[in-house]
């Protein structure tokens, strides 16, 4: 029933059949508390690599990121894990005390640089991404972190720090600069979209699976 409300299952236009593709309802996450709900979810997202299948985290708040993240790695740890996110900021600021105390369970053995940032702007206080940056296993894997039509509201000392570690971004600015291209493997796609395209097509080669 899912696929029904994003379109035709096959698309004429496009050229695309989903006749053959299957969607499962796991349900809803329930627990005790907001970080109990997150372990939860990161146990499901393991579960469900484990039958071989893909999960789609639909609904919450961008914090559970790094729980999924961890499920993923700690499934395969030999395995580089190419990390896009579409995030207006750079998502990895210092994290507060609470942020902290929410997600105790993914600082063991890390020493957070805690409060208060004063080069952060207001527009940017999300540290999902420093978190899952900050993860042995992030590093061990040789996995990455790309963000994809970052805005120039990021501050330069989380771009440092980004770039410092093993994330790289592409500036919407030079999404929306590019000139439309011709070939028919972009057609029917937007500059975004063209973009996204030479992303995944610029690390097929890299990674086992993207």
């Amino acid at each position: 029933r899912f696929l029904y409300k994003v379109g035709p299952i096959q698309n004429a236009e496009l050229n695309t059949d989903l006749s053959q593709l299957t969607m499962c309802d796991y349900g809803n996450i329930t627990a005790p508390s907001l970080e109990a709900c997150y372990i939860k979810l990161g146990v499901k997202v393991k579960l469900t690599l484990g039958r071989n299948q893909t999960a789609f985290v639909i609904g919450g708040t961008r914090d559970y990121v790094p729980y999924c993240v961890s499920s993923i790695l700690t499934y395969t740890p030999s395995l580089p894990m190419p990390n896009q996110s579409i995030p207006v900021t750079q998502e990895v600021a210092k994290p507060t005390t609470q942020q902290v105390t929410l997600h105790k369970s993914l600082f063991i053995g890390i020493s957070p640089v805690i409060e208060t940032d004063k080069s952060t702007t207001k527009s940017d206080k999300s540290a999902i991404w420093r978190i899952s940056l900050e993860m042995d296993e992030f590093s061990k894997s040789g996995s990455k972190l790309i963000l994809f039509g970052t805005n120039s509201m990021c501050d330069k000392e989380h771009y440092d720090y980004l770039t410092s570690k093993t994330g790289s971004l592409i500036w919407l600015k030079d999404i929306r600069n590019q000139a439309f291209k011709s070939d028919p493997k972009y057609f029917a796609k937007t500059q975004a979209g063209q973009s996204f395209e030479d992303l995944l097509q610029a690390n097929e080669g890299q990674f086992e699976e993207i």
